[in-house]
């Protein structure tokens, strides 16, 4: 066997363990502050070549279209194309399949007039909350996989990249407290060297 033949085999495959890597999602947990709206983002490493993404979202017990009760706190976008994503470089649009609240289901697929194929690795979605009537100290699952069981049975529905599945950790939303401004901080100190004072 020649030494062209072994670097054509080589190359081949190398091609083929990046086309067959599995793609993982690990979802981590998502510190919002009561009644605000935050942006984040879900991310993807492992690379892989990929076609596609269906990308499905729960929050909690994922409200009325997933048989549950859950109110908040409710995903107002999510953003699958745009600017920074993985698929911004190639698709065909966004389909919006689900946007109820607590429970989304958005997908696209590479535009072949652009590329066939991308890397599975970085912003696969950016992910919009309202926090309208949480309390600080409470926690809300964050689903991308099992998702939408009560709608659709067990197991539910997984992220994943057109017919490449992911590898993925379920996560999580904290209700944070609103951190110390200067201005409390110093309204605080000043209350600490007024109280001083008064006892010297």
């Amino acid at each position: 066997m020649n030494a062209r033949l072994l670097a054509v085999l080589a190359v081949v495959c190398l091609l083929a363990a990046s086309a067959w890597a599995s793609p993982i999602i690990s979802v981590g947990t998502i510190e919002a502050q009561p009644d605000t709206t935050k942006t984040f983002s879900i991310l993807v490493t492992g690379g892989g070549s990929v076609q596609g993404l269906d990308f499905y979202i729960q929050i909690g017990d994922g409200g009325t279209a997933n048989n549950g009760s859950g109110t908040k706190p409710i995903i107002t976008n999510v953003d699958i194309v745009g600017a920074g994503t993985v698929f911004n470089a190639s698709n065909v649009g966004q389909t919006n399949a689900l946007a109820s609240g607590l429970l989304w289901a958005v997908s696209t697929t590479t535009d072949t007039n652009k590329s066939n194929y991308l890397d599975a690795s970085g912003v696969i979605a950016y992910v919009t909350i309202n926090t309208a009537g949480t309390a600080m100290g409470e926690s809300y699952p964050l689903r991308l996989s099992g998702v939408a069981t009560g709608a659709l049975g067990n197991p539910g529905a997984d992220t994943a990249f057109a017919s490449v599945p992911a590898a993925i950790t379920n996560g999580r939303i904290d209700i944070i407290p609103e951190p110390a401004t200067l201005s409390m901080l110093g309204l605080s100190l000043m209350g600490i060297i007024a109280r001083r004072r008064r006892k010297a």
